[in-house]
């Protein structure tokens, strides 16, 4: 506004007019987790989310279809944001974390840094850098400092979910703060740092170096709660090997641990879920997946997509080169009798609604395609993005070929109730609650923002049916 340049906003830098190349000073952001933030600032405050008169559930907008590492880049974005041949060195979404330092420009792709353990001891043009994401498996707490500390570079090892220098054993956090040691009370410096998507970094640092990890397997993963499962693998003499562990955003919602793992050459998600509910609805709803009590083995081959840096097209299914070893009888009943028993909450799931409500005469299918058509990515089971407080799990349905519903479980039924009081249109069964969300909800019908008036909206006739409603409560019997 001073003097008319104009700056990319990502990172501070001027990329036209009178302050061209020039570069704000740095301010470190960090991602993680709130859990991982609460562990540091017990005190911290939160802002309070505004309310939009237009738009009443802003977890239903623009914004709402993003996941961790997505795949696909919306047509109508591509030309947006790069003109001439589209990078193939990396997938368009994978996260990197993308430093930007007089001495040179790198990124560190988030899965390179967790096969390093959650940190790398790194140089970059004579600058020794320290690139954190964790460090414990399950964190993607974010940042990269400068190791040097008055005439010493340190080098860390990762402790838990702490980092350690080896130079003077002082005990870090992810914020480059020494809280134990001789080093107490020292902050590192950070440096200029971004953590973002592959393409929205590559075509504005179109000579970036890659930095690629040293190893093909994350060190000293903990198996857990997995050794008797992975033992069962290896005894039947399967090749097993450990690649890393799934953080936090990559585990579906209910899973409280999960690995990625090879078994003879296969690549697999291994899933632990908090019950047997949860661990069934993945199972029933996920092509090429296999339930054993708590356990969900996933065929997950890496290749799934005919272009990597869209991947706006997924292979035909026949093309995917799905594990055979899911369709295999001895090897799925040797996973499911090598499964830990465990006691766990078991109540009716998603899939036994979608079950019971054709049992009784309602076609009832997962997902509603037709309100999320240009959306190649999209799939029925809900994300993080979408989760209310005190929710456990959402998912979305389409009955009788047109109607769609969202289906959300809460922990208790309060809020089950306060949530239907807020949605208006919808109903409660036990701790679900059904959401009518018809597809001329918005006017915005792409983004599903901006609210129509209600009068002008095709709510969902079951709202109002009892016999459906009676369904529900058979199916659910809470």
């Amino acid at each position: 506004m001073e003097n008319g340049s104009y700056w990319w906003h990502q990172e501070g830098i001027c990329y036209e007019g009178p302050d061209k190349d020039e570069m704000l000073d740095p301010m470190p952001v960090v991602h993680c987790s709130w859990g991982d933030w609460k562990k540091m600032h017990p005190d911290t405050g939160v802002l309070a989310d505004p309310k939009d008169p237009k738009h009443r559930d802003p977890r239903g907008g623009h914004g709402s279809e993003e996941y961790w590492e997505r795949p696909g880049i919306d047509q109508m974005f591509v030309y947006t944001f790069y003109e001439g041949d589209m990078d193939r060195q990396l997938p368009e979404n994978v996260m990197v974390m993308g430093v930007n330092v007089p001495e040179g420009v790198r990124v560190y792709p988030f899965r390179d840094i967790k096969l390093e353990g959650g940190l790398v001891n790194d140089e970059l043009g004579g600058v020794p850098l320290l690139v954190v994401s964790g460090p414990s498996p399950e964190s993607f707490f974010t940042g990269v400092f400068d190791r040097r500390v008055g005439d010493q570079v340190l080098e860390f090892k990762p402790q838990g979910e702490r980092l350690v220098d080896q130079q003077t054993n002082s005990v870090w956090n992810s914020e480059g703060l020494a809280i134990e040691g001789q080093l107490k009370g020292t902050q590192l410096n950070p440096v200029h740092y971004s953590f973002t998507r592959w393409h929205s970094w590559i075509y504005t640092h179109p000579k970036t170096e890659i930095y690629r990890a040293k190893r093909t397997e994350a060190p000293d993963i903990e198996e857990g709660i997995f050794a008797r499962v992975l033992e069962g693998f290896r005894e039947t003499n399967h090749e097993v090997r450990i690649k890393r562990e799934l953080h936090a955003l990559e585990r579906q919602l209910q899973s409280d641990r999960g690995l990625i793992i090879d078994i003879d050459g296969d690549r697999f998600l291994l899933h632990h879920f908090v019950s047997a509910t949860a661990a069934r609805d993945w199972a029933a709803l996920t092509p090429y997946a296999v339930q054993a009590g708590l356990y969900v083995l996933q065929s997950s081959p890496p290749e799934q997509f005919a272009d990597i840096a869209l991947s706006n097209a997924r292979l035909p299914d026949q093309d995917i080169k799905w594990s055979k070893l899911v369709g295999d009888q001895d090897f799925v009943s040797r996973f499911q009798r090598a499964a830990p028993k465990e006691d766990a909450e078991d109540y009716p799931g998603f899939s036994d609604i979608i079950g019971g409500l054709n049992s009784n005469g309602y076609d009832c299918s997962p997902g509603a395609p037709e309100l999320h058509a240009g959306i190649v990515h999209w799939a029925g089971w809900g994300t993080y993005v979408g989760l209310r407080p005190g929710e456990e799990n959402w998912f979305t349905v389409t009955i009788e070929g047109s109607d769609f519903f969202e289906v959300h479980r809460f922990k208790t039924v309060e809020g089950a109730e306060e949530f239907k009081n807020f949605a208006k249109h919808a109903f409660r069964v036990g701790r679900y609650v059904f959401y009518s969300t018809p597809q001329n909800r918005f006017i915005l019908t792409r983004f599903r923002m901006v609210d129509r008036p209600e009068a002008t909206v095709n709510w969902s006739e079951f709202l109002e049916d009892e016999d459906f409603k009676k369904a529900l409560h058979a199916i659910i019997k809470e």
